[in-house]
């Protein structure tokens, strides 16, 4: 789904995971995932998946809509638990966390994730779409500051940031 809402808040999940791995330790590779709205996600079941991007550029980023997301299950298929007093009965929440070190992935984090849906390997696949689009975004924008500089690309991207703000 590519619709406003998930664009947007890649800006907060951004901003969180780079509070949590900092730039500087940050490698080739590397992908983060989260989904916890009191750190800057949306809802359980939209899964942020960020992926850095070494050409001075920002980090490209994708947000997936999960249905049903992990650990949602206790109240039945479907979105959102209409009757949920609390977001614990919604699913799991996960901070900011690192998907794949370099080229390999986390296998603990997608046990645990896999044990938590219904059909794991729908949910898997749709996990590893997201990392394909990371994958794709990185190398298009790698490409980009390869042809036009990355000086150049840093520039307008900071011109859309300032934009953004007016």
């Amino acid at each position: 789904m590519a619709i406003p809402i998930h664009l947007a808040t890649l800006i907060p999940c951004i901003a969180r995971i780079l509070a949590e791995f900092p730039l500087e330790s940050m490698r080739e590779g590397d992908i983060y995932c989260m989904n916890d709205p009191y750190l800057g996600g949306t809802h359980l079941p939209d899964i942020a998946v960020v992926m850095p991007v070494f050409a001075r550029g920002p980090a490209a980023g994708v947000r997936r809509h999960h249905d049903p997301p992990p650990g949602r299950g206790r109240h039945g298929a479907g979105l959102v638990p209409t009757n949920a007093t609390e977001v614990f009965q919604e699913g799991i929440r996960l901070p900011a966390l690192k998907l794949r070190e370099g080229d390999r992935f986390n296998d603990t984090l997608l046990k645990i994730l896999r044990r938590n849906v219904r059909i794991p390997d729908t949910f898997e696949g749709d996990l590893m779409a997201q990392v394909a689009a990371c994958t794709v975004g990185t190398r298009r924008l790698s490409a980009l500051a390869e042809t036009y500089g990355d000086n150049h690309l840093t520039s307008i991207f900071s011109e859309r940031s300032t934009a953004r703000r007016r």
